[in-house]
């Protein structure tokens, strides 16, 4: 996702009423994932909710570290909120048949 000085810009953690929300903006991909998979393994709460909203591209990496945090989240008993996800994600989850191996997915 670029330089080191603006390799953070596509994501920051918010509070919320439920827990932690990692806000995710750009397009995902491979030089993303290592920053966002530690973000997501250091929240401490119950549930983690992630926002796809803003989220332009995401490649098999970025899909690799949602499939590692909901493992680690449920071997813990917690769970993994995926919020705003378009069409194309969701799709693109359903081809490789993981649209249901999340706690929760709500589309955009």
């Amino acid at each position: 996702m670029g330089t080191e000085a603006d390799r953070s810009s596509f994501l920051s953690v918010e509070a919320d009423l439920d827990g932690p929300v990692l806000r995710l903006c750009g397009e995902l991909d491979i030089s993303s994932a290592p920053e966002m998979r530690e973000c997501l393994f250091r929240l401490p709460d119950q549930v983690v909710t992630i926002d796809f909203s803003e989220v332009t591209f995401i490649d098999a990496a970025i899909i690799g570290v949602l499939v590692a945090a909901q493992q680690h989240l449920r071997d813990e008993g917690r769970k993994l909120v995926i919020y705003g996800m378009s069409v194309a994600h969701i799709r693109l989850l359903k081809i490789v048949e993981l649209d249901d191996y999340f706690d929760s997915i709500i589309p955009n």
